[in-house]
């Protein structure tokens, strides 16, 4: 079995997509979390850790988005209407913005080098341009949708196709129209792709024009879709995942899986899970790296995943847990209970999760 290492240097590096700051790690005893080592080879075992509780926010509400890290500060809605920035090393509120209304469950923010890019109200139809030192308003754009993915070339923003709006001033560039689910197309180099029942596309960032566009043999599951190198992944509900070229959209690949599968790019590794359980699979020759069936990781939820370095971190309602990036091995650390349809988010060395209670939670990794 090629191990990950192996895997890599196949492949070769694509290039982080987390964050690398750390949240600081208090004088305070910790509990170390050991893997069950009966009938396990040293191979095997996870990875040793030790994990401290770094910080805690108390919020008036539930926490109803997935948290984003961006340059050591914490993005993250509240239903108490207000999008907080928290800071990553020791978790003070840096500014929070309210909303008139902000209610369920939401895409994170978009985060650009100046700007922070959010909904208006519950019906998603409008955008701030938030300042990102102090939270005040640069611009507000009316008839657009909370889905959204900032490039240097503009925002970009999902419903009925994709819109580019200029950064700075909020006025609409261009309009491409298709099918979408109001989910954030992904960017590669001067590409836009977006995704809409059966129906993918890739358009030019500067001028809207039309690259290509191709019919999947059935609906695309809305948040499957991903880049990784030349190639655009997804996963649809002809129970395949799907590898098209990014220049042209021929299929290049397909797994067939046990289910709907979900999909996670983390930095050179594409992971996804299914009914069987969760898969690191290796795009330079079509086969499996690894499979767990062990639980937490094999919960057939919607998984979160961000990398640790080592270790990938996976998150569901029921809880989240690490696995060893290298064979699969399970390391169940964080008892905690997320709200539905929201997860984690992680740098190298931090972990920071929301729970039920109404708490926003920093954990420091580190790894013996």
């Amino acid at each position: 079995m090629t191990n990950r290492r192996e895997f890599l240097a196949t492949t070769g590096s694509i290039g982080a997509t987390v964050a690398t700051a750390g949240c600081f790690s208090p004088n305070t005893e910790s509990e170390q979390s050991e893997p069950d080592a009966e009938n396990e080879t040293e191979e095997e075992r996870a990875p040793s850790v030790e994990i401290t509780e770094s910080w805690t926010f108390e919020a008036e509400n539930t926490f109803n988005s997935t948290p984003i890290i961006r340059d050591e500060v914490v993005y993250v809605y509240n239903d108490d209407r207000r999008l907080y920035a928290i800071e990553l090393t020791s978790g003070e509120v840096l500014w929070d913005f309210q909303f008139d209304s902000l209610s369920g469950s939401i895409y994170p923010p978009a985060i650009g080098e100046d700007y922070v890019f959010t909904r208006a109200d519950s019906d998603g139809f409008s955008v701030y341009a938030l300042d990102k030192s102090d939270g005040s308003v640069v611009w507000e754009q009316e008839d657009l949708r909370r889905a959204h993915t900032v490039t240097d070339n503009g925002l970009f923003t999902a419903r009925g196709g994709i819109k580019s709006i200029d950064i700075e001033t909020g006025e609409i560039n261009w309009e491409y129209s298709a099918s979408s689910y109001g989910t954030p197309p992904v960017a590669s180099g001067t590409k836009i792709i977006g995704i809409g029942g059966s129906e993918i596309y890739a358009v030019d960032q500067l001028d809207g024009e039309e690259i290509w566009h191709e019919q999947a043999p059935g609906d695309i599951k809305s948040d499957s879709l991903h880049i990784l190198d030349d190639v655009v992944v997804f996963s649809a509900d002809d129970e395949r995942i799907h590898f098209l070229d990014i220049e042209d959209g021929e299929t290049k690949q397909q797994v067939e899986t046990d289910g709907t599968a979900e999909v996670a790019v983390v930095e050179e590794d594409l992971y996804y899970q299914d009914g069987e359980g969760l898969h690191l699979y290796d795009l330079s020759d079509g086969e499996e790296i690894w499979t767990t069936t062990d639980r937490p990781a094999a919960r057939g939820e919607i998984p979160n995943q961000y990398s640790n370095g080592e270790l990938i971190t996976v998150s569901s309602v029921s809880g989240a847990a690490h696995v060893n990036r290298d064979n699969g091995a399970v390391y169940e650390l964080f008892d905690v209970e997320l709200p539905p349809n929201v997860g984690h988010s992680a740098t190298e060395d931090c972990v920071i999760i929301p729970d039920g209670s109404r708490s926003l939670n920093a954990f420091v990794v580190e790894k013996e």
